[in-house]
């Protein structure tokens, strides 16, 4: 993940897990997880907190937080091709003590799926991503996402390179809302150590929301990063 590129938002990452990873084929790579809630009230009642139910129960998952969910991915990375697939059911708890879950965040269905190709002799990386994701929502439309994303990575001298990655993203309620998102970012990044990378980058995004019986909002937004990335 990197870039203009979201992959949480389509398989959440943030809680704890319990794993699998398969490595006995050269290149090939096979894992499994299943995610465990991480945020739980420490307290009962009103001792949990502010802005907590009033029948909050010490250890329980706070309200549209994740509660649990499983994953499963391969990834090969040999003779030059990289591909990758995943696929994640999320479940997230709602707050049944409010009485008011309309509209909350039952379920996350996500996919994502990377393609690419290594041109050695030129120092090139092509590579495509995509990604399909489906809310459920509690008495409330559901929602799709999905976005596609063509990229590279030019090695222009060793340990530096020019990357970029252009990003289509479409998120949509049923009969309702949509939203089209259109995004480019262009990078140098510098390798320092073997476990430290330091870059600049800057990005454009363009934004067009489409509600129904309300004029088109479009909004855009530039950014310019520098950063310092450090690998454990």
């Amino acid at each position: 993940e990197y870039g203009v590129l979201n992959n949480s938002k389509y398989i959440p990452t943030d809680g704890n897990t319990v794993g699998y990873t398969f490595k006995g084929i050269d290149g090939l790579v096979l894992g499994a997880n299943y995610l465990l809630a991480q945020e739980r009230y420490k307290y009962t009642g009103a001792g949990a907190g502010a802005g907590a139910a009033a029948g909050a129960v010490a250890g329980e998952v706070y309200p549209q937080k994740i509660s649990n969910g499983v994953q499963v991915g391969a990834k090969y990375d040999a003779n030059n091709i990289i591909a990758g697939i995943a696929y994640g059911r999320t479940n997230y708890r709602e707050d049944i003590i409010t009485g008011s879950d309309s509209g909350k965040k039952q379920q996350v269905n996500g996919a994502l799926s990377t393609l690419g190709y290594r041109f050695s002799d030129l120092g090139l990386l092509v590579s495509l991503d995509s990604g399909y994701a489906k809310t459920k929502n509690y008495k409330a439309k559901h929602e799709k996402s999905y976005f596609v994303s063509p990229g590279f990575q030019y090695e222009l001298m060793e340990d530096t390179n020019f990357y970029g990655n252009f990003k289509y993203e479409r998120n949509s309620v049923d009969q309702g809302k949509k939203e089209r998102e259109q995004a480019v970012l262009f990078g140098i990044d510098h390798k320092l150590h073997k476990q430290v990378l330091t870059y600049i980058e800057g990005a454009y995004a363009r934004t067009r929301t489409n509600d129904k019986g309300k004029a088109e909002k479009t909004e855009k937004e530039k950014s310019v990063g520098v950063g310092l990335r450090v690998y454990f």
